[in-house]
């Protein structure tokens, strides 16, 4: 059996131990929030890269739109020259 110096020697060190054991378990609802932002954080990251893609998206049917508009201007300009030409000066609204 062992002697009451072991037992207080064991329960001193126990005590240690619970005292470490407390001080992780009061870490754990911080670690729970900082996980809780990181989640929002990335369902957040998530949500900018699919407006970004979209972003992309429009940007490049935009370019095409423009693009279509100068070639289509471009084309009314010489149509205008071809009437001017043939001397059929109209006003744009009868064309």
């Amino acid at each position: 059996m062992q002697s009451i110096d072991s037992l207080r020697k064991l329960n001193a060190k126990l005590l240690i131990e619970i005292a470490k054991l407390k001080k992780k378990n009061a870490k754990i609802p911080k670690l729970k929030e900082k996980f809780l932002k990181f989640a929002e954080i990335k369902a957040e990251n998530i949500r900018l890269k699919q407006i970004i893609e979209e972003n992309t998206r429009h940007n490049t049917e935009n370019a095409k739109l423009k693009s279509r508009i100068r070639e289509l201007k471009a084309r009314l300009a010489l149509l205008e020259q071809s009437l001017v030409v043939k001397g059929m000066v109209l006003p744009l609204d009868q064309i």
